[in-house]
């Protein structure tokens, strides 16, 4: 892939970042569609509060291509060094992570990329999937983010 290839993809995703993981209008999140008129810090606020299981931590690996399946549907699969559980019960460790692409489809592959570019631990709601015990699922109707250098 080249420099310049890199760089559009990693200014797409701040671009995608500065709008908010959870503002995607092609998906279907019923509860964004409900609450449209609420500021953006009223939504992380309000997203963080439905969720279940919350952790932070780091993207260490990001795979997608046509052998990167579950249940027959190509899905971007992270690994993620869980340090610490926000909220809920997922203990510290590592645990996959799968998103959609991103196109229309909720995922976050994009904001999953650019946390390991960056090198910053990721804050995200976790859904767990029993058909697929030991997997969580992501997207952008969760709680979600990014953290500063700062924090």
């Amino acid at each position: 892939m080249s420099v310049g290839r890199i760089q559009a993809l990693l200014l797409s995703a701040c671009v995608w970042l500065a709008v908010g993981m959870g503002s995607a209008a092609a998906c279907s999140c019923p509860w964004v569609l409900e609450e449209e008129n609420l500021p953006r810090e009223d939504f992380a606020k309000r997203r963080f509060e439905q969720a279940t299981d919350v952790v932070r931590g780091q993207i260490v690996d990001l795979r997608a291509g046509e052998t990167v399946l579950r249940q027959g549907h190509r899905i971007v699969v992270a690994k993620m060094k869980i340090t610490s559980t926000v909220k809920g019960d997922i203990p510290p460790g590592e645990a996959t992570i799968l998103t959609m692409f991103g196109v229309g489809d909720c995922g976050i592959a994009a904001s999953l990329l650019t946390a390991i570019a960056w090198q910053r631990d990721a804050i995200l709601e976790v859904r767990k999937l029993p058909e697929l015990p030991g997997e969580y699922m992501v997207d952008m109707c969760g709680y979600g983010r990014i953290v500063s250098m700062r924090e």
